[in-house]
């Protein structure tokens, strides 16, 4: 886990280091894991959260937005 950690981005290592650090130490039943290539979190073998970089993150606009900006017909 802490190598794929090392491997993202400087602006996204650190907010994934702290991620991992607080969800190791806050819920230690949670077993890290590569999930899709990315730094998960898992109980019972099931992912229950995840790291994304911002470099892997696509915002979809809602629906709100989209209207606000006049691309809703």
């Amino acid at each position: 886990m802490l190598a794929k950690i090392a491997e993202i981005q400087d602006s996204d290592r650190l907010t994934a280091e702290h991620v991992h650090a607080v969800t190791t130490a806050g819920a230690p039943v949670l077993a890290p894991k590569l999930w899709y290539g990315m730094p998960a979190y898992a109980l019972d073998g099931k992912v229950v959260c995840f790291f994304q970089s911002a470099a892997k993150f696509t915002p979809i606009p809602s629906f709100r937005s989209a209207a606000r900006h006049g691309r809703c017909r």
